[in-house]
């Protein structure tokens, strides 16, 4: 029934969005069958026996169900009259003025929530999102207003005033009543808040209150305890004090906590995102309030928020609660509070080098310190005597120039006015003091530049090396105009004092150079056929021999065939090719073949290998090692096969087969075959005898249709479990399981599994009941090698996993220590059913759902729940089942925003979304006012 009073509940909500009235609750719905003078219990029985369970109603049950409905009602208030005749049900006419269709008196529109957007929204309400909170504990007045505030925030602009921020990023959220949030000593408690009181000391106990709306609780044997109004500190106090003279405690051995706060609904107006009436729970603040209103908007101001008590106003100031987050305590609200925002003041643009450069709300008595300190002070490159104000009088825009240096050493303060816009400048980053030194020293780099400082100094600084240029350096000099100077000097002149020495101005940079980078380098190259391949320096007069013996001498595969490949003299894009003997230079280092080299010439000396091609041949089919082996004159037929691991046991001696590649001197080659037989001993029984070749394929086939057996493992409950070869090609499951004497009379073949070992395939979901009972079933599979089949013994339990549900309030630790229970299977009671009764339900405060049930079958196989809207039935239990609950992923992160189009009607979105909500979900409501309107 439960569905049946949550569909109502929403209906009416769905209302509100036209008529503004108030969300229905459970209590409503009921009194709609009441006033018809039937009952719950009786409906749902009526229900149930048309096929209707009005707890688990299926989406394909949607179609006529209002016609089911209104049948029902009828044949129900029929019967009533039959018993009673004189008895008659009260009508109300729903379109009657004062009432609605609940029977409640209407109220003026003015009195509830009406949110109106000051910017472009758009999205529709998430029905589900509702459903969703509704069932983690959230009312329905909380989860509409988070579902509408969450639609609108999300198209809020980005804070441009420093303290809007908080309201806009998620610093601050807005806590439901059922959020395990404990409120501070300063939280004021009202009617409807739920307190729990512990007792631990000698006397021991735990008692759970209600403040009712006269404002007390009254504990067992205990006179009223009146707490309305006071703060949860002095209500620990004043209810410490009454326990005290009837229970024994000390005074740390007692506790009162705020275990579900009660509702409110808070009124905001004035420059918010949006105003109007919200409801949430009492433990917000007027901080988390003002979140659910947007915020301030960009003329708001955060400085004067104003927070309206019966006849008390309390001033909020933001940056207070940015410097000290505590404050918000000091603004708890009570129901029909009121929080308006005005129109901001003075508000300042702050610029340039300070640590946070941001818009600034100024309130009296502030001036340029205050803002520097909001903005968390100055970086350590600002430039404070000049700090620019730029300020708007009579009409023009003029720039006022501030040495703060000065203001803050004599503290007398800078007032700035509304729209005034401050820029610190950062000090000049460009480097001067400093001269250079770089090149062939040993300290390289920049240096202080020090009064009367010269070129000796700076030399003596870098510290010269051994290998550098010392007739020659160069002075850059940068003049004012950026263009270079350069002064050439001697460095040895310089440092002996025969040469004036020069002063250095900043930004001067001496070069020093290398010898090296003024004398040429000639190598010469050798490679090939020699143990070291080398790039050696030139040397006068050196010879092909030298440079091979350098190189470790000549590789034993070496060849005499040599070349020196020489730079031609006239043109250095070409060379010259010079062929040498190159054993016969190392040999006889006096004859002609051992060439005298010249800068850059480049040896290269051949091996065998060079000269020699490399031939192959393979062997292929049923041998233990095939592959590609190097050809030898030498390698016979019987070698390569004994190589390849000799023949398999599948192998054709009578059919192993060479495929010849045909060499035809400059004509296109050709591929012949020969089938040859072997013996045991792979010698050459038939075929004729023949010696490979290059390139030559050998291939060994198969004897056809040649398999080993193969075999099935048949384990668990038949009469002769065990291993069985399959005897054909298609033998079936049914035809295996009749082979091993049938079923045992403990078998369960509900729970029979099928895995399969072939192409890793793994588990196989199996009804064996269809596959024995009809031969043609598709679950009588055809049998592949390696396949395992598992009958287990009859089962009579259903395993709940516990994880997710509300078990630990059931049972002791010692029972949860497995995560899972086993209860006796009871036939015709789905998953849910099972949660219910011995996992006290799903846990909802650990986001488990009821659309995430699943039920796994001892065959492997796996159902979850189905649904469509709010109806959603969970899968069926059958023996040997797990139940189990999962729980709602975490939300992925939101995409970018996309471009705005055109403005949006929010009022007529949240029109049109309520209409579509309560298209799909009046079902009850609809049947009843029709039958009011025949009446």
């Amino acid at each position: 029934m439960r569905i049946l009073i949550f569909f109502f509940c929403l209906t009416c909500f769905a209302q509100t969005a036209t008529a503004q009235i108030p969300p229905a609750n459970e209590a409503q719905a009921l009194r709609e069958l009441e006033s018809r003078g039937i009952s719950e219990q009786e409906f749902k029985a009526a229900m149930l026996k048309k096929g209707y369970d009005m707890d688990n109603i299926r989406p394909d049950q949607l179609p006529g169900l209002d016609r089911v409905i209104e049948e029902t009602l009828r044949e129900l208030e029929a019967e009533k009259a039959e018993a009673e005749p004189d008895s008659k049900i009260p009508a109300q006419d729903p379109s009657a003025e004062g009432t609605n269709t609940t029977g409640q008196p209407k109220q003026n529109a003015n009195n509830q929530q009406s949110q109106k957007p000051r910017q472009e929204q758009s999205g529709n309400l998430n029905d589900e999102e509702i459903i969703e909170a509704v069932e983690e504990g959230a009312s329905v007045d909380e989860a509409v207003t988070e579902e509408l505030n969450k639609r609108s925030n999300e198209d809020i602009p980005p804070a441009e005033v420093y303290g809007q921020n908080i309201f806009r990023n998620q610093t601050l959220e807005v806590y439901r009543s059922t959020d395990n949030i404990k409120p501070p000593d300063s939280y004021v408690l009202g009617s409807g808040d739920e307190l729990v009181v512990a007792v631990f000391g000698r006397s021991q106990g735990e008692f759970a209150f209600t403040i009712n709306d006269e404002g007390f609780i009254k504990p067992t044997g205990i006179s009223r305890i009146y707490l309305r109004g006071l703060t949860l500190g002095k209500a620990k106090d004043l209810v410490r004090q009454r326990f005290s003279q009837y229970y024994s405690f000390a005074p740390e051995q007692f506790s009162l906590t705020v275990n579900t706060a009660r509702t409110i609904t808070v009124n905001i107006f004035g420059e918010t995102e949006k105003y109007g009436s919200f409801t949430f729970s009492a433990i917000n603040t007027a901080f988390n309030a003002l979140v659910a209103a947007g915020g301030p908007t960009d003329i708001g101001t955060v400085r004067k928020i104003k927070v309206i008590s019966g006849g008390e106003t309390k001033i909020l100031d933001v940056y207070d609660f940015l410097f000290n987050p505590n404050v918000q305590y000091d603004y708890f609200l009570q129901n029909n509070d009121v929080i308006q925002v005005p129109v901001s003041e003075k508000v300042v643009t702050l610029t340039g080098a300070v640590k946070r450069p941001y818009k600034y709300e100024l309130i009296e008595g502030e001036d340029i310190i205050d803002l520097f300190r909001y903005a968390g002070g100055l970086n350590v490159n600002a430039y404070l005597k000049n700090v620019q104000v730029s300020r708007i009088v009579n009409g023009q825009r003029v720039i006022i120039d501030v040495n703060l240096e000065e203001i803050i050493a004599q503290n007398t303060g800078f007032d700035l006015e509304n729209g005034d816009e401050i820029l610190v400048r950062a000090v000049s980053g460009r480097l001067e003091n400093f001269t250079e030194i770089e090149g062939a020293v040993e300290y390289p780099g920049k240096y202080e530049m020090s009064q009367g400082m010269t070129a000796t100094n700076l030399l003596n600084r870098g510290t010269l090396r051994e290998d550098t240029r010392r007739d020659l350096a160069f002075l850059l000099r940068k003049n004012p105009d950026e263009s270079v100077r350069v002064i050439k000097f001697s460095v040895d002149s310089l440092l002996a004092g025969t040469a004036a020495d020069i002063p250095l101005q900043r930004r001067d940079k001496i070069i020093l150079y290398s010898q090296s980078e003024y004398t040429d380098e000639y190598p010469v190259y050798i490679r090939g056929a020699v143990r070291q391949p080398q790039r050696v320096p030139y040397e006068i007069d050196m010879t092909v021999a030298d440079l091979i013996n350098q190189s470790g001498g000549l590789t034993d595969d070496a060849t005499n065939a040599g070349y020196i490949l020489r730079t031609n003299t006239d043109n250095s894009e070409l060379l010259d090719y010079i062929r040498f003997d190159s054993r016969a230079a190392v040999d006889n280092p006096g004859s002609a073949a051992n060439v005298t080299l010249q800068p850059r010439d480049s040896i290269l000396i051949f091996s065998a290998t060079d000269f020699t091609d490399e031939y192959q041949v393979r062997v292929e089919g049923s041998v233990r090692e095939p592959g590609v082996y190097q050809y030898s004159p030498t390698l016979s037929l019987k070698d390569i096969l004994t190589l390849a691991g000799g023949l398999q046991l599948r192998a054709a001696s009578n059919r192993i087969d060479i495929f010849r590649l045909v060499l035809n001197e400059n004509k296109p080659t050709e591929t012949v075959v020969a089938t040859l037989e072997v013996d045991e001993s792979l010698n050459i029984i038939s075929g004729g005898e023949i010696n490979l070749e290059p390139f030559d394929i050998v291939v060994v086939r198969s004897v056809p249709d040649f398999s080993l057996q193969k075999t099935v493992s048949l384990q668990g409950e038949v009469m002769y479990p065990g291993v069985y070869a399959l005897i054909s090609k298609n033998e079936k499951l049914a035809d295996l399981i009749a082979r091993a004497g049938g079923l045992s009379p403990e078998a369960f073949p509900e729970g029979a599994t099928l895995y399969r070992e072939n192409e890793d395939i793994g588990i196989v979901l199996l009804e064996l009941d269809k596959a024995l009972n009809q031969p043609t079933s598709r679950f009588n599979y055809i049998l592949k090698n390696g396949d395992v089949i598992i009958l287990p013994k009859s089962k009579d339990l259903v395993t709940v996993d516990l994880s997710a549900t509300l078990a630990n309030e059931l049972y002791p630790e010692r029972y949860l220590e497995e995560g899972k229970i086993s209860v006796a299977f009871v036939s015709g009671k789905n998953a849910a059913w099972y949660l219910n009764e011995y996992a006290g339900g799903i846990a909802r405060n650990k986001k488990a759902r009821k659309r995430f049930i699943s039920v796994e079958y001892p065959n492997g196989e796996f159902k979850r729940s189905r649904g469509f809207l709010f109806f959603r039935g969970t899968p069926d239990v059958r023996k040997g089942s797990v139940v189990r609950v999962g729980v709602k992923p975490p939300k992925p992160p939101k995409p970018e925003k996309e471009e705005q189009g055109e403005p949006i009607d929010w009022t007529k979105i949240i029109t049109d979304s309520f209409a579509i909500i309560s298209g799909a979900l009046t079902i009850v409501v609809s049947v009843i006012a029709i039958n009011r309107s025949n009446e």
